[in-house]
């Protein structure tokens, strides 16, 4: 989520004529008060949250020291909070770029004209197999994000196995897919891997489905 926020910050910045949509499968994950709400993480990475600190302070990694939030001088001039910072809704104040957000339902975009629909935790979202096709007509770069789990429905599982057949086949219609696997990550190796699953010795399923990318982990009779 991170990635790709970061992604819509840069290009409603630098781009011109931007339009993103945020998409969650509830409201509060699109913008809310959590850092879980990707309009949170979208301040943050403007400069626009003064309550995220300046400096990383994570002592004994990589992270720490590192610049955490864009300075000041990096924010549009003419940009107001109150004007242009609304609920799901993010305006830069000399260019037609806005960034939005919808509370999801089962025609969530219908209608709308996006440059990129950036959707977020797939599996857990219900409505994702209405939401895919119609986002067709509203943008030409549609992209879907999540872990692993069928626990909401199978929605982004069917989405995954579409794409990993076009993958295999380009002669069949089908999104692309990009899996991060967790040993991918530099600083995660065996010992981290260990230390994460006796951590989750209570709910080996859902260690499964969170680092490992096991889709059918604590499914029925998988």
């Amino acid at each position: 989520t991170w990635i790709f926020v970061g992604i819509a910050a840069h290009q409603w910045i630098f781009a011109d004529d931007y339009l993103c949509m945020f998409l969650s499968y509830k409201e509060e994950m699109v913008d809310g008060p959590s850092p879980k709400a990707m309009f949170y993480k979208l301040r943050a990475l403007l400069g626009l949250n003064t309550r995220v600190p300046t400096i990383c302070h994570a002592p004994h990694t990589p992270y720490h020291g590192a610049k955490l939030r864009l300075p000041k001088w990096m924010i549009p001039s003419g940009f107001e909070s109150k004007v242009h910072d609304r609920k799901l809704s993010i305006s830069h104040p000399t260019k037609t770029n806005i960034i939005t957000g919808e509370s999801t339902t089962g025609k969530a975009g219908t209608g709308d004209r996006q440059n990129e629909v950036m959707l977020d935790e797939g599996s857990k979202n219900k409505e994702i197999g209405n939401i895919w096709p119609g986002l067709t007509a509203v943008t030409d770069h549609r992209f879907a994000f999540s872990s692993a789990s069928r626990e909401d429905g199978d929605g982004m599982f069917n989405l995954v196995e579409r794409a990993r057949a076009a993958t295999r086949n380009p002669s069949l219609d089908g999104p692309s897919f990009l899996s991060l696997p967790w040993h991918l990550h530099p600083l995660r190796d065996e010992g981290w891997h260990r230390r994460m699953r006796g951590r989750h010795a209570d709910n080996p399923a859902k260690f499964r489905r969170e680092y490992e990318m096991d889709w059918n982990a604590g499914i029925g009779d998988w």
